[in-house]
């Protein structure tokens, strides 16, 4: 059994990803049905066989049609779906979390997370658990870049809250 079948919710989700075009419709279908049958370890080139695969699964990623919230929206809709099957009304638990990346060594300018020396993005997950805390799905995700204008303008936010607290004359922050 693939790890795509293993959870009806999962498939589910997977279902939900609609592209708005056949040929990516179908070429979703076949690198599922790779990643399905394989070991999800490996890499890329192992994963596709040939060079005429891993193309088409490149071109599928790399397509300008298809962005993060086409899946996301995708797994929404799965999820959506599952809870209308389920029998029981327990609640369900949204956890989220705010990550930063960081790539100081990269020379493509990403934003700042936390200084203004920074480079990287800010990544916001919500995780949807069942009653019994088991994972369902991302129900969201977003991903934040701050620019150095933004940076500015919150560090003299909180400096000026900082004065406000301290209103001593001549404290230098």
């Amino acid at each position: 059994m693939g790890i795509f079948e293993t959870s009806r919710c999962i498939a589910l989700q997977m279902e939900g990803i609609k592209f708005g075009h056949f040929y990516r419709e179908s070429r979703y279908k076949q690198v599922i049905s790779v990643l399905n049958s394989s070991n999800p370890s490996l890499n890329f080139p192992e994963l596709f066989k040939n060079q005429h695969q891993l193309k088409a699964f490149y071109r599928l990623i790399n397509n300008e049609s298809i962005n993060h919230s086409t899946f996301i929206s995708g797994y929404q809709a799965g999820l959506i779906s599952y809870s209308k099957e389920q029998p029981n009304s327990e609640s369900w638990i949204l956890v989220q979390d705010t990550m930063l990346t960081d790539y100081n060594s990269r020379n493509q300018d990403l934003g700042y997370t936390q200084t203004e020396q920074s480079n990287g993005f800010l990544l916001h997950h919500g995780l949807l658990l069942d009653e019994k805390y088991v994972p369902l799905g991302l129900l969201h995700q977003q991903v934040i870049h701050r620019s150095e204008r933004d940076s500015a303008r919150l560090h003299n936010g909180a400096l000026n809250r900082l004065r406000k607290k301290n209103p001593i004359n001549g404290l230098k922050v």
